[in-house]
């Protein structure tokens, strides 16, 4: 009996943890939004191991070094993967013959992601951030073990680098103060 116990345990996560996670998501640039939401997930839910100490490892390497951790994790956690992306691990496997710019919009389409996993699919094929597994896996545990869903959102769209701060998505123009006739 204690067993089942001991299962549904690792699988848990705090809700007033999480909730910190999100509360800081809008005070830390777009490119800093992907490594807090990877630590915050590891510090608010409890894990699976190999999960955990890859998104444990994506703050501590550079941006060029995250995209080799982030399909550790689909390897490290089949079954969360497949929860994320019904296509399986064979998604991965096709993404290797593709340019890194085709990358996402491969897995939108062969996952079958929808607006319903928080952002559009044009927030997803714009989105600066190194990470394509973590955006789609670490939500969907979260799903499973109880978040609401507007956590799961602001999980979903740091771990992929996309801001909501509006200084994020600003486009810069040029406007003359003293235009010329």
């Amino acid at each position: 009996m204690w067993w089942m116990w001991t299962v549904a345990w690792a699988g848990t996560c705090s809700s007033a943890d999480l909730a910190k996670g999100v509360e800081a998501f809008p005070f830390v640039d777009q490119e800093q939004l992907p490594e807090l939401a990877a630590v915050a997930a590891v510090q608010a839910c409890k894990l699976p191991k190999p999960a955990a100490e890859a998104l444990e490892q994506v703050a501590m390497v550079g941006p060029e070094h995250r995209g080799l951790l982030d399909l550790s994790l689909a390897a490290h956690a089949v079954t969360l993967w497949i929860a994320a992306c019904p296509a399986g691990p064979g998604v991965l496997a096709e993404m290797g013959a593709l340019a890194r710019s085709e990358q996402r919009a491969h897995l939108w389409s062969a996952c079958g992601l929808t607006e319903a996993r928080g952002f559009t699919e044009a927030e997803w094929l714009a989105a600066p951030g190194p990470l394509l597994v973590a955006p789609l896996l670490v939500p969907a545990f979260l799903k499973d073990h109880g978040a609401n869903a507007t956590t799961v959102r602001a999980y979903a769209r740091a771990l992929a680098g996309i801001s909501d701060r509006p200084e994020d998505n600003q486009v810069d123009a040029f406007v003359p103060l003293y235009p010329c006739e």
